[in-house]
Formats: C-alpha cells, sequence, structure tokens
C-alpha cells in the first residue's frame, strides 16, 4: 500500500517545519512529502528551503502565485499523478502537528480501509473533531464531534486522506472556492459518485491550531470568501427545495447587512459580506484580491502636456518608484480614447483601461467623464478614486480625492471662458466641493482660497503640493539671449500685456528675443496676430510661438532663457516658474501670497499685469545681476521642498487614511 502526505505553505514556513519535523517514522521511511508553498513572501520561502535541503523525502512545490487550498492540493497531486502514483493521498494542513507515531497508525488505518475518503480526527480547542456537517442555506460549516457519516457530513480538509481510485472517477478539487467549502464540495461529489465517506475514529488525532494560515488574510477578507463561497456551493449541490430559496436567502443578507450599516456596527464586516455576495453573482471565483484598488482618471494626458497632464505624469513617474506599494496597492488608470504612447504607462504597476463600450462612438468627453467612467467604476470598486480634473461626475458613487482650485471659481465667473466649460465647471466643480472625500489643494494659498471660495471646511482639504525634476545644473550661460513664456494662454496670464511690454523694451535690447510655448486660449485668439504686428513694428522676428513641444524641447528652452514671465492674477501651484528656477532660470511674477509661499523673495516681482509693470520687470531681470545670484542662493533650498517623490508619497498616505477611515 502506497501512501503520500501533502501540505501547503503560505507565509507561515516555522509551522510548517513544526508539522515536517512531526511526520517523521521509523517504520515508514520513504512516504514522500509534497509541500505546496504558495507564493509566500521571499524570507519564508528561504526559510522553508533551508530547512528542506537534503531532506530526500520532502518535495517542494514552488508555486508563482496563491492558489489557495484547492488549487495548492491539486498541484500536489498533479505532481503524484506525474510520478505513477497510485494510492492514498493525505491532506494535512500546515497549522498541525502530528503526535508521535501517528504515520505508523495511519499506515495501519488506511490498510483496513475501502477505496475512498477517509476522515482524520482533529483536535481544536480541547474538542476532538471526527467531521463536518452541512447546514443548507448557511455561510458556515459545522465541525462536528461525533464520529457520524451521513447525508449531510463531509470530511475536513484539515486531515483527510484520498484514494487515487476516488479522483480518477470524480477529479480534481474545483478551484473556484480558493478556500472554504471546497472540501465539503468533494465529499458531496465523492458520495454522488458512489464512495463512502470514513471516519478513522481509532487514530489519536492530530492537533490543530485552527485557521492559522487563514487568519492571517484578515477576518473581513474570510468572510467574504464564506459569503460568496457558500452560494456556489449551496447553488451546486442543495436540495431542489433549498435552491428555490437561494434568492430569498440572498435578499435576507443583504437587508440584514443594511441593517448593521445603517447603525454603523460591523462595517468591515458587512461590507465584506456585501463584496462577497457581489463577487458570486459577478463569477468572481478563486482568488480574491486583497489589495485595495486606487483608481486614477488619466484623460488629460491623451493629448496635452500641460496643468492636469504634468501632475499627472509626475504623481505616476514616482509611483512606480517606490517598490512596495504593488504588494500594498492595485492602481487602475483609466482613458477616453487612447492609452499614450508613454513608458510609464507600460509599467506593471499600472492596469490601464479605455473606457469607450461604444467603439464605434465619437470619444466624447462629456459621455466618457460623467456617463461611461462612473459606471466603470461601480464595476471595478476601486478604494479610492482619483478625479484629477477639477470634478466629480454627479452618479459617481464611493471614496474619492479631487485636486480644485481657485482657478476653476474664477472661470465659473469668467464671461471670456466659453460658456459649455463654465457650466462644466459650475455643476461638477461645486459637486466636486460638496460631496468628494478630500479635496486636494496644491499649495497652502490654494487650500485657503478654495476654501473660502467653494465654501469647504478646511478639515476635509489636504495639501499636497507639486513637485519638479531638479536639474544637474542651475548654473546659466551668460549668452542667453531671449526671455520665455511658458503656459497656456489664458487672459489671466498676461501674455497681451507680455507681448507689449517686451515691445516697449526691444529697442533697448536690439538681441533680445521673446519665445513663447503654448495654446492661446484667449476667446477669440489674438497672441498671432498681435505677435505679427509687433515683429513688423520691431523690424525683425523678435517674438516667436510654438503652439506645442515635448517635454525635453521646453526643459531646454528654460535652460537657455534669460528669464520666464509668468505674470498670473491667479494660480493654484504654477509648474513654470520652479521647473525654470530648477534651470537657473529666474522668474518675473506677480505680487501674490502663493508665491512668497514657495519662492520667497528669490524671483522678481511685479504688483500688477500692466504693461508697464511688466516692462519694468523684465528689465530687472535683466539687468540686476546681484538679485540674480541671490535666487540662485536660495534655488537649492526651494526647491528641495518641492519634488515629486514629496508628491507621490503625501497622495498614498492620504489614500491610506481614506481607506483606514
Amino acid at each position: 500500500m502506497n501512501i503520500a502526505i501533502t501540505t501547503i505553505n503560505y507565509n507561515n514556513s516555522q509551522a510548517t517545519i513544526k508539522l515536517l519535523d512531526s511526520l517523521k517514522s521509523e517504520k515508514n521511511k520513504d512516504i514522500p512529502i509534497i509541500t505546496v508553498d504558495n507564493d509566500s513572501n521571499e524570507n519564508d520561502r528561504a526559510e522553508l528551503g533551508a530547512y528542506a535541503a537534503g531532506k530526500r523525502q520532502i518535495e517542494i512545490i514552488w508555486n508563482e502565485k496563491n492558489l489557495g487550498f484547492s488549487g495548492g492540493v491539486n498541484t500536489a497531486i498533479q505532481k503524484l499523478y506525474a510520478l505513477g502514483f497510485v494510492g492514498w493521498i493525505v491532506l494535512i494542513n500546515n497549522d498541525i502537528v502530528a503526535p508521535d507515531g501517528w504515520i505508523d497508525s495511519l499506515y495501519e488505518t488506511l490498510e483496513k480501509s475501502g477505496h475512498c475518503i477517509v476522515a482524520l480526527p482533529l483536535s481544536e480547542h480541547g474538542h476532538t473533531i471526527f467531521s463536518g456537517t452541512i447546514s443548507w442555506l448557511s455561510q458556515e460549516l459545522i465541525h462536528s464531534e461525533v464520529p457520524t457519516s451521513n447525508k449531510s457530513s463531509y470530511v475536513v480538509g484539515a486531515g483527510m486522506a484520498i484514494h487515487t481510485d476516488v479522483i480518477d472517477r470524480i477529479g480534481f478539487f474545483d478551484e473556484r472556492y480558493f478556500l472554504y467549502f471546497e472540501d465539503a464540495d468533494y465529499s458531496i461529489r465523492a458520495k454522488e459518485a458512489g464512495f463512502d465517506l470514513q471516519i478513522a475514529s481509532n487514530l489519536t488525532p492530530l492537533q490543530h491550531r485552527s485557521s492559522e494560515t487563514t487568519r492571517r488574510l484578515g477576518s473581513p477578507l474570510l468572510l467574504r470568501y464564506h459569503a460568496r463561497n457558500a452560494l456556489l456551493f449551496n447553488w451546486l449541490h442543495a436540495p431542489w427545495h433549498y435552491k428555490l430559496m437561494i434568492p430569498f436567502w440572498t435578499v435576507f443578507i443583504k437587508i440584514k447587512q443594511i441593517s448593521k450599516l445603517l447603525i454603523r456596527k460591523d462595517i468591515s464586516q458587512s461590507m465584506a459580506i456585501f463584496s462577497g455576495l457581489w463577487d458570486a453573482i459577478s463569477g468572481n471565483w478563486g482568488f480574491i484580491e486583497n489589495r485595495p484598488l486606487i483608481a486614477i482618471e488619466c484623460e488629460s494626458t491623451e493629448d496635452s502636456s500641460w496643468g492636469i497632464a504634468r501632475m499627472i505624469y509626475g504623481l505616476l513617474g514616482e509611483l512606480v518608484q517606490i517598490p512596495e506599494l504593488s504588494h500594498r496597492f492595485r492602481i487602475n488608470l483609466y482613458f477616453k480614447s487612447h492609452i499614450p504612447d508613454d513608458p510609464v504607462f507600460k509599467n506593471p504597476l499600472f492596469s490601464c483601461r479605455i473606457v469607450r463600450p461604444f467603439k464605434k462612438l465619437p470619444p466624447f468627453f462629456s459621455l466618457y467623464y460623467y456617463v461611461f467612467l462612473p459606471i466603470r467604476l461601480w464595476s471595478d470598486r476601486p478604494a479610492v478614486t482619483y478625479f484629477p480634473n477639477y470634478m466629480l461626475p454627479l452618479i459617481f458613487h464611493g471614496k474619492s480625492i479631487v485636486t480644485l482650485t481657485e482657478d476653476v471659481w474664477h472661470e465659473i465667473k469668467s464671461s471670456a471662458m466659453p460658456f459649455r466649460y463654465r457650466l462644466a465647471y459650475k455643476i461638477f466643480a461645486n459637486w466636486a466641493a460638496r460631496s468628494a472625500t478630500r479635496i486636494m489643494a496644491i499649495s497652502h494659498a490654494s487650500g485657503d482660497q478654495i476654501s473660502k471660495l467653494f465654501n469647504i471646511s478646511k478639515e476635509r482639504v489636504f495639501v499636497n503640493e507639486l513637485g519638479v525634476v531638479a536639474s544637474q545644473s542651475i548654473n546659466k550661460k551668460d549668452e542667453s539671449n531671449y526671455i520665455l513664456y511658458v503656459a497656456q494662454a489664458f487672459p489671466r496670464r498676461h501674455l497681451r500685456e507680455t507681448i507689449l511690454a517686451f515691445s516697449l523694451i526691444a529697442p533697448q535690447y536690439p538681441q533680445l528675443e521673446l519665445h513663447i510655448i503654448g495654446p492661446d486660449k484667449y476667446n477669440p485668439p489674438i497672441i498671432d496676430s498681435m505677435i505679427e504686428r509687433a515683429n513688423k513694428r520691431l523690424g525683425r522676428i523678435a517674438i516667436s510661438r510654438l503652439e506645442r513641444v515635448g517635454g525635453q524641447e521646453v526643459s531646454d528652452a528654460m535652460a537657455n532663457a534669460c528669464a520666464l514671465v509668468y505674470v498670473s492674477d491667479f494660480e493654484a501651484f504654477g509648474l513654470p516658474p520652479i521647473e525654470a528656477l530648477s534651470h537657473g532660470t529666474p522668474s518675473v511674477l506677480m505680487d501674490a501670497p502663493l508665491h512668497h509661499e514657495i519662492f520667497g523673495d528669490a524671483v522678481f516681482f511685479v504688483q500688477s499685469g500692466g504693461v508697464q509693470d511688466i516692462a519694468d520687470g523684465i528689465c530687472r531681470a535683466l539687468e540686476d545681476k546681484n538679485h540674480k545670484k541671490y535666487i540662485m542662493k536660495k534655488a537649492p533650498e526651494i526647491l528641495a521642498r518641492y519634488t515629486w517623490r514629496a508628491h507621490a508619497d503625501r497622495f498614498i498616505d492620504e489614500v491610506s487614511r481614506i481607506i483606514k477611515s
């Protein structure tokens, strides 16, 4: 008679080693012991591997992912079948210790048993368990202290012996269960195929520290497995009159959990049971991914390198640099029509989703953002969704972080903004201010402003300053011959006045040029016609504009400029000035609280957006060498405060707080 023993290890090598030590036998030294490691952590695998090294009797199978109890057992069975094994396969949980001489007694017991399934007694918390009892329309199975075998009994998977004749007839364990109910399922299938379920009542019980490994998954997750698997088990095996009651039973469970949620009792447990029922209804079988899902809306990156898109790129570029993040979270990125061809979106940390249910339908932003995206999020059920685009869809349900800026509030009031944009911001930005879990401000000055303008409690606002990628050097070249404007040309940024100011001082600096990078957002557009007239008056191509260039071209332009002109009535942060500083280029900025917060006095301030004020500011930036030296001296200190890594860390900290709350 042949016997093989199998057990499964998952991040509990010390318990597994105790079990393997207890399975030694002087009479039966050649019994193979197959240990399946279900993708444990590196230290756990190393400890188990070191123990098994040189032990001919023990073979370890290293699974590349966690297959649960059913998948792990099937792995061991497949290995034994590949070796041509015929006989008894004994399944023992790794949180068990066998008493002295147990294997020899087992050998004698199985010799007297028919080709069937045999229950091995377990000692749990002072009680001897001989088998399990099935209770239909219940989320739990009951362990029985009575050694009887009847229609409602099953063999507990923590200790069971299966003859290969049974496996040949009914197949392997059902991996849809992953863990819990798979032993009851297998027992019923065996009985339906005509095999007996026997109890080795005379065998000395195995000492079982019940659920030692599975408790590591966490109580809510175990409840989720129970709820899901109970529904599957009852649907597959319950008598017909119980099956008729399954819909009513499911509704009863939901009502019970809703009642608990309303009185805020056992919230995490109730949500886990809800999730388990949803898993069963939606066919989510096998391993339940326990890492919380973070959803990030990324539509702005599809056709832009400005504003929101740069914030998203800065965040994602740092998230991929945090090695432990993939063990803590899953991250989904959502797009309207296509995924940009950028290396960051190919990183395995992210799962990219194009939300476009009808391919023939044009990729309208409104349909994507306000309808299709929230519906998709209902299905994906993220723990937290990040909306960087200032707006929260009305039909979105869940925990959220929404970036808001005072810019949006002012644009709602601005007649220069097209009506459809003002209407969208008015509805959905105000809805975000009212309904988002947390509002992300990108500077302290901005946080104060949006709290006042949108009437948001300061407790709901958290500040997460943006970052800059530091340049290799901040030493300027003396031969720079142009000043630079880099931004979308909204009226509040006074590009019109900047062009007029440059035209005013250009005769004093015959070699100086004004380079403009960014789209014309005036309504109607005016910038190109102004450039044409100014160049004509100056008699040379002194001013030029590019609609859009690549990130490296922008960096090069900043590195070689005399100064950046970025005179804006209001900004939430304003990336171009600090990016210019990282290249050793000073900025001409409006005298405002935000710029004092970021730069202190290490800029050239102007008091207004008037033409003469801007002209004077540009002249100071060109001629005041001492202040430029002071700015460069302060630059490292300023730049050290604003990094994308710090931005990403604060973002993840806030996500973690939301999930825990």
